[in-house]
């Protein structure tokens, strides 16, 4: 079990624009657009657990609900290419609707650290089961 962090550690907040706030960017987004990063310091202390290549993952959180999910994005550790996040594939404001509904966030709306602190998770844990499939623990 491994897990991924849904703010910034280094900055200690939920970004504006990035993460699960992807829809508040300047680029050709959605406003529930949202993703999970993949920072170095996971990559470093989890190696092999994704591929490197941008693939499409599936993914079965707690509560049972099934999400394609796609592995993108690029960042260079130690001159090898990995991906530096994890969002629904193909419609990525899938994942920030889910995420939303299940903190009880309305759609459209940021989330920041009062949010995560209050549903009382900062993190999921996630789980390879091999065959690009994963588990995704998101329960309080």
């Amino acid at each position: 079990m491994a897990r991924l962090e849904l703010y910034s550690r280094r900055d200690g907040i939920v970004q504006k624009q990035s993460g699960l706030n992807w829809g508040f960017s300047n680029g050709n987004v959605c406003i529930d657009d949202a993703c999970i990063a993949i920072t170095n310091s996971f990559i470093i202390n989890n190696p092999g657990f994704f591929p490197l290549a941008e693939r499409t993952i599936n993914v079965l959180w707690d509560d049972n609900t099934e999400m394609s999910c796609s592995i993108e994005g690029t960042q260079i550790i130690n001159e090898t290419t990995y991906p530096k996040q994890l969002t629904s594939a193909s419609d990525k404001s899938v994942i920030g609707v889910y995420l939303r509904r299940r903190m009880g966030i309305p759609s459209g709306q940021e989330i920041v650290m009062a949010d995560l602190d209050n549903y009382g998770r900062r993190d999921v844990e996630i789980i390879s089961i091999g065959n690009n499939k994963y588990t995704i623990d998101f329960s309080v």
